[in-house]
């Protein structure tokens, strides 16, 4: 993130999302002087009849002037404009079904980010959404299976600390028993040795002089110590191993025709299509490894201020669908942590539930579109109203009925929803003379 001074800081307006329809308010009952004359009306020209009838004529009570309730205040539209610099965190998260806008709102963010910042992206793209936006200028496009995904690097750990992280993840990701997972950690340990890293030698840890085992590495010691088990017994569970490994190196995960560098990917703007994987699984394997490098750069970074760099994720319900606990994944860890380093990310889906609870938990920046679904509006409504039941009524009601690239809007500046239709031209918007930057709602009750 470029660091301004105070009054380059004050001329900046932040990332234009588009502009702000409607704010939710609590308040007493105060109808609208064109609301009151048609009551009005209504009232004298059905006189009669309610006289005949005794039916009692339908004046405002003076319990529901009095009475104070959560309602959604029209306004003017006004700009709506984003700073994540400001947020508590710079995470967002984007709900909604397909077509009604999710797409075109994260374009927007990733322009404006793009334009207004220093801060790099990096968008794992499972459908090319993103594709157009990331293929300006001197963004770069690059295929999952050309980027360079060595998990057995060691970048300043020990190959033991190495072993135990990878096996944990693929004991998860591949689904491996117990059995199979203590095979692995041998097999691991094993093909260091090969490549003349001595687990127990520190003299031999150099990166630089010795190449580290890749996974064609890992397989082919895996396949050796199977066929040399002979006729014992755990020898089905070497088979079972083999067969997991090799058939997520055929996926095109981590293969030896991966040759662009981790770090030149991340240190860019640029997009990485994941369809050529084929599988769903392949795909949320590779950005759940993806991931994990980025943590580990990230902590080497060290602590900083400002957004330095984001990753976007769609459909991210595919990733947290992959196997691995919440808690264990490098997504969760990157939304938990990120903050304090600088790192930011942005993920979307159709909705939160399939989401881990810690990544929308920490995702202070939400945005909410249309919800066909009442289980669906119930859960994503429990999210923005912080479990008030008045609160989440109003917001149920009105995710059924947002219209195209209107959505719902939460941050850590704007407690109060906010009803948003978002730009369809990303880009720099300047504010008009006088107009303030956000609209924030009056505070809730409670």
């Amino acid at each position: 993130m470029k660091f301004m001074d105070k009054k380059e800081k004050e001329r900046d307006v932040g990332i234009h999302i588009g502009n702000v329809k409607a704010v939710l308010t609590f308040g007493r009952y105060t109808p609208k002087r064109f609301h009151m004359i048609l009551l009005y009306l209504s009232n004298l020209i059905l006189l009669p009849f309610r006289v005949i009838f005794g039916v009692k004529t339908n004046w405002p009570s003076e319990e529901s002037k009095k009475e104070k309730k959560f309602s959604w205040k029209r306004i003017k539209p006004v700009s709506f404009y984003l700073h994540p610099n400001e947020e508590s965190a710079p995470h967002i998260n984007v709900s909604g079904v397909t077509g009604y806008g999710k797409s075109t709102l994260i374009n927007v963010i990733i322009e404006g980010i793009i334009s207004n910042t220093d801060t790099r992206v990096v968008c794992l793209d499972f459908h090319d959404d993103f594709v157009d936006t990331m293929g300006k200028g001197e963004r770069r496009i690059y295929s999952a299976r050309e980027v360079e995904l060595n998990l057995w690097k060691l970048n300043g750990k020990k190959p033991k600390e190495a072993t135990t992280e990878t096996v944990e993840m693929f004991t998860q990701i591949l689904g491996l028993d117990y059995i199979q997972a203590h095979f692995l950690e041998e097999v691991i340990k094993t093909a260091y040795e090969r490549c003349g890293i001595s687990p127990d030698d520190p003299t031999t840890w150099d990166s630089w002089s010795k190449a580290p085992p890749t996974l064609e590495d890992i397989v082919n010691v895996c396949e050796s110590l199977m066929e040399g088990a002979g006729d014992r017994e755990d020898k089905r569970d070497f088979i079972a191993l083999y067969h997991n490994l090799h058939s997520f190196l055929t996926s095109g995960v981590c293969t030896s025709k991966a040759i662009i560098p981790f770090l030149e990917v991340i240190q860019t703007n640029a997009v990485v299509t994941l369809k050529e994987l084929g599988s769903e699984h392949a795909k949320s394997a590779f950005v759940e490894l993806f991931l994990y490098k980025l943590y580990r750069h990230m902590q080497h970074q060290g602590i900083t201020k400002g957004v330095r760099q984001y990753v976007v994720i769609d459909e991210v319900q595919k990733v947290c669908a992959s196997g691995l606990e919440d808690k264990s994944s490098y997504l969760s860890k990157l939304c938990a942590e990120g903050r304090k380093y600088g790192f930011g990310v942005i993920t979307a889906s159709q909705t939160p539930e399939g989401v881990y609870k810690t990544v929308v938990e920490n995702s202070p920046i939400l945005f909410a579109f249309y919800q066909r679904e009442p289980r669906l509006q119930s859960y994503v409504a429990e999210f923005i109203s912080s479990g008030h039941a008045e609160y989440q009524v109003v917001i149920r009601d009105t995710l059924k009925k947002l219209e195209v690239s209107e959505c719902l809007c939460i941050t850590s500046l704007n407690k109060d929803p906010l009803l948003i239709e978002v730009e369809h031209m990303p880009g720099k918007q300047e504010l008009p003379e006088g107009q303030k930057p956000t609209v924030v709602g009056p505070k809730r009750p409670f």
